[in-house]
């Protein structure tokens, strides 16, 4: 399970996205939950500071699992033209080493996607400089436009580039990945849009939710074609996606991370991928968390 990775936010954060406690129940253990994960083949963690408690719960497991852990983390709260950057991302980053009970980030991502934090010299020394003490393996953002994307694959700087990919939006891929345009690594997030595609009773809280509500009707067509369920093929369809380093997948359900990794080994008919690339090709901004 090397190219999945377990999305930490509901674990600290259990309100995050649509599936709100639906499926988790009142008596959840965080560590028996991570003892499943890892009997599941996932050693891969994101993680950020933004979400809840979910250092502590994750620290308190990697002290016993069996395996090393693979984690990415983020780093927030940087300010443009800073001097003090590079001390304050050092800080930062030897703080959740400490939290997370290990001694290197697999992935240091920031928080902050704005051109002016990215771009910044002092943000970017300070990425190197974590590099250089071997704190961190490599570098990283978490997308949601083009022109952050753009500056990104010119600067040359960065290893990993998140950004959305899902059965409504695939414009990101297309652009970026499935034309190696470049060096950087991808990582897949978002892919039921926090929820939405299993949760339709929240699409109205969206904007332009009218436009969402017309595509789902489409999507729905084609699940009953095909007799697959709305999960099974939102996920057959993005895991089918080449080129892409890992995806994101966030839970606190064993049952639902079970469903989720079964689609993986299941292949999507070649016409109905062919008829699902063409519709998710276009930009929509209803698709993209930022706008909600």
């Amino acid at each position: 399970m090397e190219n999945f990775c377990l999305g930490t936010a509901k674990l600290g954060s259990p309100d995050y996205g649509f599936a709100s406690l639906e499926h988790v129940p009142n008596t959840f253990n965080s560590f028996r939950f991570l003892s499943q994960v890892e009997l599941l083949g996932i050693d891969r963690f994101d993680i950020s500071p933004r979400y809840g408690d979910s250092e502590e719960m994750l620290g308190t497991y990697f002290k016993h699992c069996k395996r090393r852990p693979v984690v990415s983390s983020k780093i927030d709260n940087l300010t443009p033209g800073n001097p003090k950057t590079p001390v304050q991302m050092l800080e930062s980053v030897n703080r959740f080493l400490k939290r997370l009970c290990i001694d290197q980030l697999e992935i240091c991502y920031l928080h902050q996607n704005q051109l002016s934090i990215i771009s910044d010299p002092y943000v970017q020394e300070g990425l190197s400089l974590l590099k250089e003490r071997k704190l961190i393996r490599y570098n990283g953002v978490s997308l949601y436009s083009f022109p952050e994307c753009d500056y990104v694959i010119e600067s040359e700087f960065y290893d990993f580039i998140q950004v959305p990919i899902n059965i409504c939006d695939i414009s990101f891929y297309i652009r970026y990945i499935a034309n190696n345009v470049s060096k950087s690594n991808f990582v897949a997030r978002s892919l039921l849009l926090q929820g939405l595609l299993i949760n339709r009773k929240y699409v109205e809280t969206i904007t332009n939710s009218d436009k969402a509500l017309d595509y789902f009707k489409r999507i729905d067509i084609l699940v009953n074609q095909h007799k697959l369920t709305s999960l099974q093929i939102a996920l057959r369809f993005v895991f089918s996606l080449e080129k892409i380093d890992h995806f994101m997948i966030g839970t606190t359900s064993i049952l639902n991370l079970k469903k989720n990794l079964k689609c993986a080994s299941r292949r999507i008919p070649t016409e109905l991928h062919k008829k699902l690339f063409s519709m998710a090709s276009s930009p929509k901004i209803w698709a993209n968390p930022r706008n909600w």
